[in-house]
């Protein structure tokens, strides 16, 4: 445990912090070590963890939790759990392999462990910020709004980012820009395809 929860020397709440400063830096320290399958999972699922604490503040500060029965709630909270820390962690598997595949294809040159190392570490790098953007959502004065919107943006918008230049700098890309509007015109391309397949 203590080898997953340092990297590189530093304590890993460090490196996550500091993450933003120099997200290829961040990336290429972490390829260096070489991380185990052990280090990689406990990463993935570390930043299921926070996304379920992000899950149960919103569900705290959301005024119709209060007319919820606690049965129900506690069901709420435990279905959230396996979700974010079981099944997203799956997810985040799945994603690793299409990235990989999709990086490859556009002449990337990393491995499947690089992959699964670029898609966990740029989870657990923006989880914080989301479970920021939900405390603010919730505090807020109100749900609608440009303010709103741009709260509830900063979670995906970070994870994109961070997606993209731990991916570039784990497939050898120099410019990550190019591989930010790729991953930005794949998930939008999901988003819409979810969309059609819901209205059918």
């Amino acid at each position: 445990m203590a080898d997953a929860a340092a990297i590189g020397g530093q304590a890993l709440a460090l490196r996550v912090l500091t993450f933003w400063a120099d997200m290829r830096g961040s990336m290429r320290g972490l390829l260096a070590e070489a991380p185990s399958e052990g280090r990689l999972l406990f990463l993935a699922m570390l930043s299921g963890l926070v996304a379920f604490l992000s899950g149960v503040a919103g569900l705290w500060l959301d005024p119709a939790a209060a007319r919820i029965p606690p049965d129900e709630l506690t069901a709420r909270v435990a279905a959230n759990f396996v979700g974010a820390v079981f099944f997203r962690t799956l997810a985040l598997y799945g994603l690793a392999g299409i990235a990989g595949l999709a990086a490859r294809a556009a002449g990337g040159h990393g491995d499947w462990r690089a992959s699964r190392a670029a898609v966990f570490w740029s989870a657990l790098a923006a989880a914080p910020v989301g479970f920021a953007a939900t405390l603010a959502d919730g505090f807020g004065p109100n749900g609608e709004g440009w303010a709103a919107i741009f709260i509830q943006s900063l979670a995906p918008v970070a994870l994109a980012v961070a997606l993209s230049w731990c991916l570039a700098e784990a497939h050898g890309f120099r410019r990550a820009g190019l591989v930010f509007l790729g991953v930005s015109l794949a998930a939008i391309g999901a988003v819409a395809a979810i969309g059609v397949a819901g209205s059918v």
